[in-house]
C-alpha cells in the first residue's frame, strides 16, 4: 500500500516539474529601431499626400532629421522633394511675399540639414540658389513711386523677400563655408533691405561666444552699409536689432550701422518733404516708419553717436506735418514719463484726461513693473494702475497677468498653496488651465503627490475650455506632466488629448480683435507662455519634446492612440516623435524580429 502511495506521489511531482519545467510563453521580442525607422517611412509617404506645400515641408524636413545615417539615402530624397516642391510653391504666378519669405525660410532649413547629410550635394544645390537669386532679384529696394498708394506695405515685403533670398543661402554655410556665407549676407545688405533673420544670426553667434564668425561677418558687411540706403520701415528695426545683438562690435563696424541708419533717415525724411508736392506719401506708410524711427531708432542713436541726435531730431521735425494726427497722438503715450517715482508717475497718469492714451501709459508703467528685478517691490501699484483701465478688456487680461505674477512670487517662495489659490481666480479658462499645468511643472521639486493633484486638476480645468487647437495643445502638455513620474497616466493624458484633436476643427476661426497684451511673455517656474500667440491650426502645434518618451516607454500603445488621430498632419507629426525617441536611444542586445524598411 505504501508502495502504491509513494508512486502516486512520484508521477505527481514528476508531472508538477515537467509542467514548471516548459517555458512560460512569451512576448515575441520586437527590433522596435526598425519598427520607428518604418514608422518614419510610411509617415513620409503619408505626409506627400497633404495638400498644404508648408505642412508638408515641416514634417518632412523632420523626417529628414530623424531618419538615422543608414538611412541618408533616403534623408537626402525627402530633402530634394522638399526644395522642389517649395521651389515651385514660391514661383507660382501670384504668390504672395507671405509664400515666398516662408519658403525661402523652410528651404534654408532644408539646405542647413542636407549640408550635414551630403555636403556635396547640398553644395550644387546652393549655387543653382544663388545663380537664380543672381538673375531674379531687383537691386534698389523699394521704389518710391510704390509708397503713394495703399499697397504700399507689398513692396516693403517684396525688399524683404529679395534681402531673405541670399540670407537664406549664407545661414546654412556659416559653419562650413563661412567667406561664401560672407558674401551672401553682403548681397543680401545691397538688394536695398536688411534681411529679418540677421540679427538672431548674429545673436546666436553672440551668445555661443563665436567671435571669429562675428567679426568676419561684420566686416563683411561694413562695405554694403555704407554704400545702400533703405525706405524699408522693417529693415530700421532689423538693422537695429542686429546692431544690439553684439556687445562686442568693433567701431568700423558699429559705425557702418550708424551711418547705414541716418544714411536711410536722411532719404525717408527726403522722399516724403518731396513728394507732398506731387501727391504724397500714403499716411499709413509715413505714421508706420515715423512710429519706428522715433520709438526704435532715437533711442540707439542716443545711446551709440549722440552728436547724431540732432540730426535726427530736425529730420523727424521736417516730417512731422505730414504724420497722421492719430499716430502723433498714440506717440504721446510712449514719450519718455517725466516723473521717476512710480507713485509720483501712476498718480499723473491716472489724471491723464484721454482715455486711450491714459490705458495706453498704464499698459506701459505695468509692464514696466513686472518686468523689474524685484516686481514685488511695485506689484501693489501694478494693481492699482489695473483698476485704473477704462478698458474692460485690457483691465482683465492685465488683472490675469498680474495674478500670475503673484502665482510665480509665492512659487519662488514655495508656497504652492497660496499659488494655487491665486491661479484659480484667472478669468481666462485657457490661461487659467495653462496656469496649473505650469504650477504642476514647477513643483518638480516636490512630493509626487502634490504634482500628481496639480496636474489633474489642471486637465479637469482643461476639460471644461471649448475645443480649439489651443485646448489640444495645453492637452499635450498635461501628458509632458506626466511623462517621468506616471507613464500610466501619462498614457491616459494622451488619449484625452487625441479626443480633444479629433473634436477640435482642423484651423480656429481668427479672433475679430488681438489679445489684448498680444506677445507678452508670462511665467510660472520655468514654463513661459506669450499672451494671445495661439496656434491657428492642429498642425502648428507645439509638442514637448519629452512626450517622446511614451514611445520607448509602450511603442504600441502609444501608436495606437496616435492612430486614433484624425488630422493626418498631427497624427503623423506625434508619431514621428514617437519613433524619434526610439532611433536615438542606443540598440540594445536581445533577441530581435527584424522589420523590412524597403
Amino acid at each position: 500500500m505504501w508502495k502504491a502511495i509513494a508512486t502516486i506521489v512520484i508521477t505527481t511531482l514528476l508531472a508538477s516539474n515537467a509542467s514548471f519545467a516548459r517555458p512560460m510563453r512569451q512576448e515575441p521580442a520586437y527590433d522596435y529601431r526598425s519598427l520607428a525607422i518604418e514608422s518614419v517611412l510610411n509617415a513620409a509617404r503619408e505626409i506627400r499626400s497633404l495638400p498644404d506645400v508648408e505642412q508638408r515641408a515641416r514634417l518632412l524636413i523632420r523626417v529628414a532629421e530623424v531618419l538615422p545615417t543608414s538611412h541618408r539615402d533616403n534623408a537626402t530624397k525627402v530633402l530634394d522633394l522638399v526644395i522642389t516642391d517649395l521651389d515651385d510653391w514660391a514661383s507660382e504666378k501670384g504668390a504672395g511675399w507671405s509664400r515666398r519669405d516662408t519658403a525661402a525660410k523652410l528651404k534654408s532649413e532644408a539646405l542647413s540639414l542636407y549640408i550635414k547629410l551630403d555636403p556635396e550635394k547640398a553644395n550644387l544645390r546652393q549655387k543653382v540658389s544663388e545663380s537664380e537669386n543672381n538673375s531674379g532679384s531687383s537691386k534698389g529696394g523699394v521704389a518710391p513711386a510704390s509708397l503713394r498708394g495703399a499697397n504700399w506695405s507689398r513692396s516693403l515685403l517684396d525688399a524683404q523677400t529679395a534681402a531673405e533670398a541670399f540670407a537664406a543661402l549664407a545661414l546654412p554655410m556659416i559653419d562650413t563655408d563661412l567667406d561664401r556665407a560672407c558674401v551672401l549676407i553682403g548681397q543680401s545688405i545691397q538688394t536695398g533691405a536688411f534681411a529679418g533673420s540677421l540679427p538672431g544670426l548674429l545673436q546666436k553667434l553672440a551668445q555661443d561666444g563665436n567671435r571669429k564668425a562675428l567679426d568676419k561677418i561684420e566686416t563683411a558687411m561694413i562695405p554694403a552699409l555704407t554704400s545702400t540706403s533703405t525706405l524699408d520701415s522693417f529693415s530700421f528695426a532689423y538693422a537695429i536689432g542686429a546692431l544690439q545683438s553684439d556687445k562686442g562690435i568693433s567701431p568700423a563696424a558699429q559705425s557702418a550701422f550708424i551711418f547705414f541708419l541716418m544714411n536711410s533717415v536722411e532719404g525717408w525724411a527726403g522722399l516724403i518733404t518731396t513728394e507732398a508736392q506731387n501727391g504724397g506719401v500714403a499716411p499709413s506708410y509715413i505714421g508706420s516708419s515715423f512710429t519706428t524711427i522715433f520709438l526704435n531708432l532715437r533711442p540707439v542713436i542716443a545711446q551709440y553717436s549722440p552728436p547724431a541726435l540732432l540730426r535726427l531730431d530736425f529730420l523727424l521735425a521736417e516730417v512731422t506735418p505730414f504724420v497722421p494726427e492719430k499716430t502723433k497722438s498714440r506717440l504721446q503715450a510712449f514719450q519718455p514719463e517725466t516723473l521717476s517715482e512710480p507713485r509720483d508717475r501712476l498718480n499723473d497718469i491716472l489724471k491723464d484726461p484721454s482715455p486711450e492714451r491714459r490705458d495706453l501709459r498704464l499698459i506701459g508703467f505695468v509692464s514696466q513693473v513686472l518686468r523689474e528685478d524685484d516686481p514685488l517691490k511695485n506689484i501693489d501699484l501694478a494693481a492699482e494702475a489695473v483698476d485704473g483701465f477704462s478698458d474692460v478688456e485690457t483691465k482683465a487680461a492685465f488683472t490675469d497677468l498680474l495674478v500670475i505674477t503673484r502665482a510665480n512670487l509665492a512659487i519662488k517662495k514655495n508656497n504652492f498653496v497660496e499659488s494655487q489659490r491665486l491661479v484659480g481666480t484667472i478669468s481666462s479658462p485657457e490661461t487659467r488651465a495653462w496656469a496649473m499645468l505650469a504650477l504642476s511643472s514647477a513643483a518638480k521639486k516636490t512630493d509626487r503627490v502634490t504634482r500628481f493633484t496639480l496636474t489633474s486638476e489642471a486637465l479637469i480645468a482643461l476639460d471644461k475650455v471649448s475645443p480649439s487647437p489651443h485646448k489640444v495643445e495645453l492637452g499635450f502638455l498635461g501628458v509632458a506632466a506626466f511623462v517621468k513620474d506616471d507613464p500610466s497616466k501619462a498614457f491616459d493624458a494622451l488619449s484625452t488629448a487625441a479626443r480633444y484633436a479629433n473634436s477640435s476643427p482642423a484651423k480656429a476661426d481668427s479672433p475679430a480683435r488681438r489679445a489684448v497684451a498680444f506677445g507678452l511673455d508670462v511665467a510660472i517656474g520655468d514654463m513661459h507662455t506669450k499672451i494671445g500667440v495661439y496656434p491657428a491650426a492642429l498642425a502648428d502645434l507645439r509638442i514637448d519634446s519629452s512626450i517622446s518618451a511614451l514611445g520607448t516607454s509602450d511603442w504600441f500603445r502609444a501608436n495606437q492612440i496616435a492612430d486614433s488621430i484624425r488630422d493626418l498632419a498631427l497624427r503623423v507629426g506625434l508619431k514621428i516623435e514617437f519613433a524619434r525617441a526610439v532611433i536615438s536611444e542606443a540598440p540594445r542586445a536581445t533577441g530581435k524580429k527584424a522589420v523590412s524598411t524597403n
